[in-house]
């Protein structure tokens, strides 16, 4: 959520929604897979909901979000952009499924559940996503990724 109080609030809708919407729950999966689903959708929405207001109070400044990538033209020698930056770059359910399937090791039939996708879909999605910090910021290390 990038902020202490945007995660403390997040957290606090989370638990309600899952009181609310226990009786949603079927038991198709572990409890947990679906209480992650319940976290991430609404983390996701309120990013968005965060990101619309940002956007209409701050423009972002792309040539300071590329000012730190090594190898641009005008960026300082040795100077490099790091992950959580790279993954800035990317939208929030991109971001998400990324950290979710490598930092945090879900498998593609959770991430599929959380993510309301087919398994083929998720699958696609985390290539995809991939695919977007490659173009932007070379292929160096990708097959480390799988």
């Amino acid at each position: 959520m990038s902020h202490e109080q945007d995660a403390g609030d997040a957290a606090q809708e989370v638990c309600l929604r899952l009181f609310l919407h226990r009786d949603r729950f079927a038991g198709r999966s572990k409890y947990s897979t679906w209480v992650y689903g319940v976290a991430v959708r609404t983390c996701l929405h309120m990013r968005r909901g965060r990101g619309r207001r940002q956007r209409r109070e701050t423009p972002v400044d792309s040539e300071a979000l590329w000012s730190g990538v090594a190898g641009r033209e005008g960026s300082p020698e040795g100077t490099k952009l790091d992950l959580q930056q790279m993954l800035e770059t990317l939208d929030d359910e991109d971001r998400a499924i990324l950290i979710l399937k490598y930092s945090e090791g879900h498998s593609h039939e959770e991430l599929a559940e959380m993510f309301e996708l087919s398994e083929s879909a998720c699958k696609m999605r985390i290539s995809r996503a991939r695919d977007k910090l490659q173009q932007r910021y070379g292929g160096e290390g990708r097959g480390n990724a799988e």
